[in-house]
């Protein structure tokens, strides 16, 4: 039997693996999550898409999943986010990748 923090890990794995895009990523996370009944109370959501609106200004196009360097950078704005939320390293994002 899994707990519902496993399954959501297992649908964020599955479900984001073919995603070439930050966007799309944080798109698809906010259909797990509300399929899901979570609700966004604190409004982490609107922090990582803030942090990803300032990578992809800089960059002057879409994040891609697989530029590690803009990954990374908005990764690290996303947990500063979510750390000033009090949620500290527990982030809804799946930051394993393979960089080629």
């Amino acid at each position: 039997m899994f707990s519902e923090s496993q399954r959501i890990k297992y649908d964020i794995e599955n479900e984001t693996k073919e995603i070439p895009d930050a966007r799309a990523y944080l798109l698809k996370l906010t259909e797990i999550r509300t399929r899901r009944g979570l609700t966004d109370e604190l409004g982490a959501e609107a922090m990582m898409s803030e942090a990803l609106e300032k990578v992809e200004k800089d960059r002057e196009k879409p994040l891609l999943r697989s530029t590690r360097k803009e990954w990374i950078f908005w990764l690290q704005n996303s947990k500063k986010a979510t750390k000033s939320l009090g949620l500290g390293k527990k982030i809804f994002l799946n930051t394993r990748r393979t960089w080629s």
